[in-house]
């Protein structure tokens, strides 16, 4: 969802979820965020939000956390 948001294309975004919630159905499908704290991610995090907000999914925040 991310690279079509980047592209200002938030259309392409939404088609692109809601293939995927054809595939796996609403249960099985999160939108995943992440915050790596470099430039824009605030704005990309709120549009990601946003996607799963009107496309009725939850949200999952995860990080790339290495132990």
């Amino acid at each position: 969802m991310a690279e079509p948001l980047l592209g200002r294309e938030p259309e392409a975004a939404a088609a692109a979820l809601q293939r995927l919630r054809e595939i796996f159905g609403a249960g099985q499908l999160y939108v995943e965020v992440q915050h790596h704290a470099l430039a824009g991610d605030d704005w990309l995090v709120r549009r990601l939000l946003a996607l799963a907000r009107r496309s009725g999914l939850p949200a999952v925040a995860t990080h790339n956390v290495h132990y």
